[in-house]
């Protein structure tokens, strides 16, 4: 087979391709959905805030604060993802 050969079933009718009698998308519309051009970026501080907010909730469930400050970011979202389960450890 030989490349750049044209699959009969796929047709080019001006700006649509029709894939066996299947309508898709016109392709500059396809191109722009697949770019996410609108998406916000992440900050530091947003970030901080977050991860402060979290530590407060682990005491909120009864661990020590000096325990919470030696957790890692990852150790702290593992233990929030079960809170009743850290509350009746540390309670």
């Amino acid at each position: 087979m030989r490349f750049g050969r044209i699959n009969p079933a796929r047709q080019l009718v001006g700006n649509y391709f029709y894939f066996q009698r299947r309508f898709v998308m016109p392709l500059k519309i396809r191109k722009t959905n697949n770019q996410c051009q609108t998406r916000p970026k992440k900050s530091g501080a947003a970030k901080n805030r977050r991860r402060l907010e979290q530590r407060r909730r682990l005491v909120a469930l009864g661990m020590d604060e000096a325990e919470v400050a030696k957790l890692t970011s990852r150790e702290v979202l593992t233990l929030l993802k079960h809170p009743k389960k850290v509350e009746a450890k540390y309670s």
